[in-house]
This record gives structure tokens, C-alpha cells and sequence, in this order.
């Protein structure tokens, strides 16, 4: 656009200057360029002068001198008259002042591109969940409410391994961790009674969405029973196969009642069963273990105290990722203690890597809490 505004400018400024040409042709007087083949103006002058002079000699009248003020105005005009060149620029500008010249577009510029990310090193990721469900009979006219629950969260969230405490079943009821099973819709569970009153039995149990190993499921009694040995403890065992591999997994509901020693002990027998059934695998151990991190069987298990021969190189998860966060998770309506825990145990197979960990079913349904205990779930890197 702007080349042929250009090009119309310069043939108006031609018509231009054939205008002002014709005017100069045509009345000499308007000396702005003098007509062709006259020669320049002072030429000019002095040829006039001489003819007058010629003139004037031949009547005898004194020889008259030209006015020398009107040949320095004459010269002084020719002098300020403007050259062809810069008329023409002059006009030039006066035009393009006169036409709104067109705005020249910004180029477009190239979408920058977002860097690339760099992909993860760990391509999968698997998560435990941990919850005590408190038991049946402290519970029984909330049982189907609290049920339920927990049967929507494992729904929502998918936790491939489940590990459970205080699981019920009585006679006019299933038992909860089949319940919860049938509800979401798992592959498989085991459950191991530990004790049992008059209304109810309880135990623990495991559920996931992977395959437990039927042939690898083993259990054994802790020690220090309580109540005149009607309240049992125990720990439950077994490979579980999932798309990311096959991990060894363990649960347990260890004494409420500690002198010191007692969940120590507990704790000891503990690791003696993990290391005669881990086939060398890595996997999980988790529970309600009664204890706060500061209590022995803790320490034992982490490997920063030895109790009956035993030290634990357990990997307190909730610490790995939360740090010093309380992670407080009983009572469940006001928790002001940690006793639930999820414990990475290193060996071979796939590696395991914590990722993060977080409390879990802790807002109410009304005045109902899913259990009196707040659920743990955390997930794992995998690399195979």
C-alpha cells in the first residue's frame, strides 16, 4: 500500500511542475525559472542594460546608469526563489501530511514453546491404606452408617492394599471386611480372628485388588496376652502379586497395655516372623501398634534400639514424607496422639520409593466418624 501511494504522489507532483512550467512560459515576469534558451538571469540584465544604453546615445541624453538597488533586490529574489528540488520535496510533504499514511502491522510472532518436562524416572506408583474400624460392639447402631464410609472411600480412591484392625463379624452380621470387600468390589481378602467375646469375634485382615499368594498367608500369636489371656494379639502375613510386582505385606493390632516392655516384645516377635517368611522381598508392615514414635517397639522396629535380640530396618513412612508433622490420628474426633503407621520394609524385587502420606476419613458423616480411628494412606514410587 504504501509503495503505490508513492507512485500516485510522484505523478501528481509531475502534473505539478508542468503547471508552474506553462505559467513560466507564458509571462516572463514571473521569473521563477527562466524560459529556455535565454540564459541566466544576470545574462539577462546585463544584455537589457546595454540595449537602453545604446539607445539613450544616439538622442543625446546622458548616458543613464542602471538603479543598482533594483538589480541587488532583482538578484536577491532569484536568490530566495526555492530549486525544483525543493518544491518537489515540499509538495512531497505537504501530500503525505494530507494522506493518513496506512499502520504498519507488528509481525506475528511464533508461539514460544512450553520447555519439555522431563519424565518421572518412576512410572508407576502403588498405595497402602491403613484404618482400624473399631469394633462391633461399641458401635452396633452405627455399623451399617460407618460401613458405608469406608466402602465410598475405597471406591473413590482405589487403594491397591488395604490393612485392617478391629475387624467384626458376628452372628447376625457379615463379617465387616467381607462386607467391605463385596462393596467395593476387590479381588481378595484374609482375615485372621485374634479374640472373641460372647456377641463378637475380631481380628485383622487384608484386602487388595492385586492377588494374595493362598500358599504364603501365615500368622502367629504375640506375645503378653491381656484380660487373663482372653484378649489375643497377632500378626498376619502373605505375598501379594499386583500389576507392579509382588510385595510381602503385614499387619498387626498390637497390646494396648505397656509396662516398657510388652510392645517391645511384640515387636521383637515381630521382626523373627518377617525374617523367617520376606523371601527377601520388599513390601509393607502396618497396623494400630498402640505406641507413639517416641516408645520402644518404634525404636525397635526402625532400627535405632535392639529388644530381644531384634533391630528392625523399618521405614517409618509418615516421617519420610510428612517430616515433623504430628500426623495425629486418634481419637478421630480430636486426634492428640500418632498410633497408626505404615512401615516400607527395603528388599529385593521392585524398588519402592515413598511419595506422600495423609490422614484419612477424618470428617464425620453428621456426628459419625467411620471409625474412632483416622485411616493412613500413602503411595509409592515403583521401579522395577
Amino acid at each position: 500500500m504504501r509503495v503505490v501511494l508513492r507512485s500516485n504522489l510522484r505523478v501528481l507532483v509531475g502534473v505539478v511542475l508542468c503547471l508552474f512550467l506553462l505559467a513560466a512560459c507564458s509571462d516572463n515576469s514571473v521569473g521563477i525559472w527562466p524560459p529556455p534558451g535565454s540564459g541566466d538571469s544576470e545574462v539577462s540584465q546585463e544584455s537589457d542594460t546595454s540595449d537602453s544604453s545604446d539607445e539613450a546615445t544616439p538622442n543625446g541624453d546622458e548616458d543613464v546608469e542602471p538603479d543598482e538597488d533594483a538589480v541587488a533586490d532583482e538578484d536577491l529574489d532569484d536568490e530566495n526563489q526555492p530549486s525544483e528540488e525543493e518544491n518537489v520535496t515540499e509538495i512531497e510533504e505537504e501530500l503525505e501530511e494530507e494522506l493518513e499514511p496506512e499502520e504498519e502491522l507488528e509481525p506475528e510472532l511464533e508461539p514460544e514453546l512450553e520447555p519439555e518436562v522431563e519424565q518421572d524416572e518412576f512410572v508407576e506408583t502403588i498405595s497402602v491404606m491403613t484404618l482400624n474400624l473399631q469394633n462391633f460392639y461399641s458401635t452396633l447402631l452405627t455399623y451399617e452408617t460407618r460401613n458405608q464410609m469406608v466402602i465410598d472411600f475405597i471406591n473413590d480412591r482405589k487403594p491397591d492394599i488395604v490393612l485392617l484392625q478391629e475387624v467384626s463379624e458376628a452372628i447376625a452380621t457379615t463379617n465387616r471386611g467381607q462386607a467391605i470387600k463385596e462393596g467395593t468390589g476387590y479381588n481378595c481378602y484374609q482375615w485372621r480372628k485374634t479374640h472373641g467375646t460372647l456377641s463378637f469375634d475380631e481380628g485383622i485382615g487384608v484386602l487388595s485388588n492385586g492377588t494374595i499368594l493362598n500358599e504364603t498367608v501365615e500368622s502367629v500369636d504375640l506375645p503378653n496376652p491381656e484380660s487373663f489371656n482372653t484378649i489375643t494379639r497377632a500378626v498376619l502375613g502373605m505375598r501379594i502379586s499386583t500389576i507392579y510386582g509382588t510385595f510381602q505385606v503385614y499387619v498387626t493390632h498390637m497390646t494396648t497395655r505397656d509396662d516398657g516392655t510388652e510392645r517391645a516384645d511384640q515387636a521383637a516377635k515381630i521382626l523373627e516372623f518377617a525374617a523367617g517368611r520376606q523371601y527377601g522381598l520388599g513390601g509393607f508392615f502396618a497396623g494400630d501398634l498402640n505406641a507413639t514414635p517416641d516408645r520402644l517397639a518404634n525404636q525397635v522396629f526402625r532400627g535405632e534400639a535392639e529388644h530381644g535380640g531384634r533391630s528392625g530396618d523399618f521405614i517409618d513412612v509418615w516421617s519420610a514424607t510428612r517430616g515433623n508433622d504430628t500426623g495425629y490420628t486418634y481419637p478421630a474426633s480430636g486426634p492428640t496422639r500418632r498410633i497408626d503407621y505404615i512401615y516400607l520394609m527395603p528388599g529385593n524385587g521392585p524398588t519402592l520409593t515413598p511419595i506422600d502420606c495423609e490422614l484419612v476419613l477424618d470428617q464425620p458423616n453428621g456426628n459419625t466418624y467411620a471409625s474412632d480411628h483416622l485411616g493412613v494412606l500413602c503411595r509409592f514410587a515403583v521401579a522395577q
